[in-house]
């Protein structure tokens, strides 16, 4: 199964308590605010409903990035951006410590939760799911195509955050003393050219986001890993308060929208392609 829960520095259970401390180029420092727009909006919006979303205080590149400005920009912003012009709405994000982001949900004024999350990663006891927005699946990256060939039988650097490695001994027969963990899949890639072990496998969007990114002039070939068509633990989704039934409305209308327009693949591209840089 699939697990986009997000490793955070643990500190206060207050909204938008922590300063991410992560010195790989994937973090960005900046103090929190209880309430930071991300949405630009055209001109007299003043009536249109707000909707507060509740993000991970530390950055997820490609899906969000928290920008010095306190500003969040990536893949998943964008695609709501999309979503709030086409619906006719505002939304403001709310930086918030993953280990308690669903604990007070019930009695805040947030609406919705986000962040590059996958439905198990949810607390449904107050949340409803989206339509999925898209899917992101599994990668195997190494510097060589040779060693994507019995990448199972290879040294492994695995991020710890996505919890693969009990899924990797049993489905692919990978020894576990193969598998060494790292925070970050920056970190990972950086192992590879470090010749620390063979392959590295993560999502695939994040992977591409620094391989096409800041990695760009360095050498690396992939490999997506199959899933079954109807195995939704890859679907990424957006979680709704169970009370916000108008919201879900517009938040699903939205998705099909993005797809049928075709801009949701856009938003993907520009993302995790040669483009990617913000």
């Amino acid at each position: 199964m699939k697990r986009f829960a997000i490793t955070l520095l643990f500190g206060s259970l207050l909204l938008a308590a922590c300063n991410a401390d992560d010195t790989t180029s994937d973090t960005v420092s900046a103090s929190q605010s209880s309430a930071v727009s991300i949405a630009s909006m055209p001109v007299l919006t003043e009536n249109l409903p707000t909707y507060n979303i509740r993000f991970a205080n530390e950055p997820y590149p490609p899906f969000n990035i928290l920008m010095p400005n306190n500003t969040f920009e990536g893949l998943e912003t964008d695609i709501l951006q999309a979503i709030a012009k086409k619906q006719g709405f505002k939304i403001y994000t709310q930086p918030y410590v993953w280990d308690v982001i669903f604990k007070d949900f019930k009695q805040s004024n947030s609406h919705m939760v986000g962040g590059g999350l996958a439905s198990e990663d949810f607390d449904l006891s107050e949340i409803a799911l989206s339509k999925a927005y898209m899917r992101s699946p599994d990668c195997v990256v190494a510097t060589h195509a040779k060693k994507l060939q019995d990448w199972h039988k290879r040294k492994i650097i695995t991020v710890s955050s996505d919890e693969l490695d009990d899924s990797l001994i049993e489905d692919y027969q990978v020894k576990r003393r193969n598998i060494h963990n790292v925070r970050t899949q920056y970190q990972a890639l950086g192992g590879l050219l470090n010749k620390q072990a063979d392959v590295t496998i993560s999502d695939c969007h994040v992977l591409k986001y620094h391989i096409y990114g800041t990695l760009k002039n360095q050498s690396f070939v992939i490999k997506e890993l199959s899933i079954e068509p109807h195995d939704t633990s890859y679907d990424l989704v957006f979680g709704v308060h169970k009370d916000e039934k108008e919201l879900l409305k517009k938040i699903n209308a939205g998705i099909e929208q993005l797809k049928q327009s075709g801009e949701i693949d856009k938003i993907i591209k520009k993302w995790t392609t040669e483009q990617t840089n913000p």
